[in-house]
């Protein structure tokens, strides 16, 4: 990928930009705790169909294995109300397990995550969801990952930084394709 490495030595903060986008497409930051490197990113996307149905798809987590590729297993730990703990299994140059609790937003305009456990130090994120006009969406998506000490920085490099759009492009195909 086309790019350039922007950095602030004064926040020791490293983001690099893709093409001419005026928006980092990922960001490494340490830590004020312990100084662990933290990978970061926004990304957007728009999808033909509906809030509520693309929403559907964002919150359907035991499908995921069907159109994610590095997605192994997916096992609903807990479910209350809005909010779902999930246990899921990638196999991103090694296996990993880890646990989510997933937060719905009321209105089905999102919702945002973080780690129960797993191998990463911490793991946050979430999509937000805003209905266009023809019943399309326009769907951001952040993600905040940190580091354990024995998971590779590869790995977290290939989940943020390299999955990422391939994991968008499959969500809105997901959802296009069910419509």
């Amino acid at each position: 990928m086309d790019g350039f490495w922007v950095v602030d030595k004064i926040v020791d903060k490293w983001c690099f930009f893709a093409g001419s986008s005026a928006l980092p497409w990922l960001c490494y930051h340490r830590d004020s705790i312990g100084g662990l490197a933290v990978a970061a990113t926004t990304q957007t996307i728009e999808i033909d169909v509906s809030r509520a149905a693309f929403f559907d798809v964002i919150r359907d987590y035991e499908r995921y294995p069907e159109f994610l590729d590095d997605m192994e297993t997916v096992r609903i730990v807990r479910r209350e109300g809005r909010v779902t703990d999930v246990e899921f299994t990638l196999n991103v140059i090694k296996r990993v397990t880890y646990t989510l609790r997933l937060t719905e937003n009321e209105g089905e305009d999102g919702l945002r995550w973080e780690l129960v456990e797993g191998m990463f130090k911490s793991n946050s994120g979430g999509w937000a969801l805003r209905e266009l006009p023809g019943g399309r969406t326009h769907a951001t998506y952040d993600v905040e990952v940190a580091v354990g000490i024995f998971v590779p920085g590869s790995i977290v490099n290939r989940l943020v930084g390299k999955t990422l759009p391939a994991t968008l492009k499959a969500f809105k195909a997901r959802a296009e394709s069910l419509s």
